[in-house]
């Protein structure tokens, strides 16, 4: 019975201790929410295993009770037999009040090993419960940074693209005047030289 459940803690152990070494190597938050969903899986394993090691320790109680009934019967037969100095049934009695005797002290080892297991079992639950809870903290602390980033990442692009949009358009240099500056340029010398013409003839 001892190895059963030696087997059924390193089972669970090295189930745990995979997940989690899984967890640490990548740490994506793809990853995270993966090992999230087997960690409750593995939860409920051992939920399970809970309550089938709850079922094995109520069958060791019942037979139990029933190895301590068969105690106190036999006890009982066994005083009548001494009182009637039969010896057939003095060692009847004997013989089979020994073997419940023995049985009942097996059935009560295993019903207190069933007990520590039991409670071995639920704080280890109760461990995986914490961890569980710890990564869920972490996933939100995650996902919030995450959606931080991008909020950051759309008012940068916006703002870029507004900037964009209010630029002033390139200015052309002195050298490169368009033609309706040029034209207008000729005609005010032109207009500045009849004037000096008209001023000389004037004089």
């Amino acid at each position: 019975m001892t190895s059963i459940f030696t087997r059924m803690k390193e089972t669970i152990k090295k189930d745990w201790q995979g997940m989690q070494s899984e967890y640490q190597e990548t740490n994506p938050l793809k990853s995270l929410q993966h090992f999230l969903q087997s960690g409750e899986q593995e939860a409920d394993k051992v939920k399970a295993l809970i309550a089938k090691q709850y079922a094995i320790k109520e069958e060791f109680t019942e037979e139990l009770q029933q190895a301590d009934a068969m105690i106190q019967k036999r006890s009982e037969q066994l005083v009548v037999a001494e009182e009637a100095e039969d010896e057939e049934l003095i060692a009847y009695a004997e013989k089979d009040l020994h073997a419940y005797q023995e049985r009942a002290e097996r059935l009560k080892h295993g019903e207190e090993e069933a007990i520590k297991q039991i409670r071995h079992l639920e704080r280890k639950l109760e461990e995986m419960n914490h961890k569980l809870a710890d990564m869920r903290i972490r996933q939100m602390e995650l996902n919030s940074r995450e959606n931080v980033s991008r909020a950051e990442s759309y008012m940068r692009q916006a703002t870029e693209q507004r900037e964009a949009s209010f630029l002033p358009a390139d200015q052309p240099s002195d050298t490169e005047q368009t033609p309706q500056l040029k034209l207008a340029d000729q005609t005010f010398d032109q207009r500045i030289l009849l004037l000096k013409n008209q001023q000389q003839k004037d004089n």
